[in-house]
């Protein structure tokens, strides 16, 4: 082999490696952004979870409306949802817990892409009926047409009734919470319309879809405990 040809071998070969460098880097940027959150995000989730004296566990399983980590959960063979970077503790004084859902869809991202929701929820004193809180959209009637359980209800306030859409299993209940405090509250609040609440059972909660980070804990945390603060007094 001449020296010419053996320089352009290796002076290839040089370029074939950078190439592979250079592409698992990019690979491994790509996936990052693709699921929101690396590994070291991950890390500071679980140390800025564990200093505030939080307990955060890989995974949870949901029985009955009680979760399950550790060597429990690996006992229950029958739940409702199975959850992810499961996060529980005190803020402001209140129980909360937060953690991620994710599923399998074929999406614009491929057909096994995974869906990532995160919930945050934050304990109620009592048991209420499941009553949503979101933004106004033109289709969110239809339910109410399906599922007798299901009411549409609106306050006759026309800056509320505009901007939100409350659905309910009771009416009365949703009257009484929106009409003390909480509606002008959430008209008046910027955060309200990206910030769909769900009263169910002890609990109330806020999803979106994304990854569970750190940035985000305290915004939702706050603002959940800020809807609780405009709830009315029990009697």
């Amino acid at each position: 082999m001449s020296d010419g040809a053996l320089e352009v071998l290796i002076v290839s070969g040089m370029f074939l490696f950078m190439a592979t460098i250079f592409g698992l880097v990019g690979w491994g940027w790509w996936t990052s952004r693709k699921e929101g959150r690396n590994r070291e995000q991950l890390k500071e989730l679980i140390h800025f979870a564990t200093q505030r004296g939080w307990s955060y566990a890989d995974f949870a399983k949901k029985k009955r409306g009680r979760y399950f980590t550790g060597k429990v959960a690996e006992r229950v063979r029958v739940y409702n949802i199975l959850v992810y970077d499961f996060i529980t503790g005190t803020f402001r004084g209140r129980s909360f817990r937060c953690f991620e859902e994710r599923s399998r869809s074929v999406s614009s991202d491929g057909p096994d892409s995974t869906l990532f929701q995160v919930t945050f929820e934050v304990d109620l004193p009592m048991a209420v009926p499941l009553t949503t809180i979101k933004r106004r959209r033109p289709l969110d009637k239809l339910g109410s047409l399906f599922f007798s359980a299901e009411k549409v209800v609106e306050l006759g306030d026309p800056a509320f009734d505009q901007a939100f859409r409350v659905i309910s299993h009771d009416e009365g209940f949703a009257r009484h919470v929106l009409t003390n405090g909480l509606a002008q509250f959430l008209v008046a609040d910027p955060r309200a319309p990206h910030e769909p609440l769900l009263f169910k059972g002890k609990a109330l909660s806020t999803t979106y879809r994304a990854r569970l980070r750190v940035e985000q804990v305290d915004a939702k945390l706050n603002y959940l405990c800020d809807v609780l603060d405009h709830l009315p007094t029990q009697g």
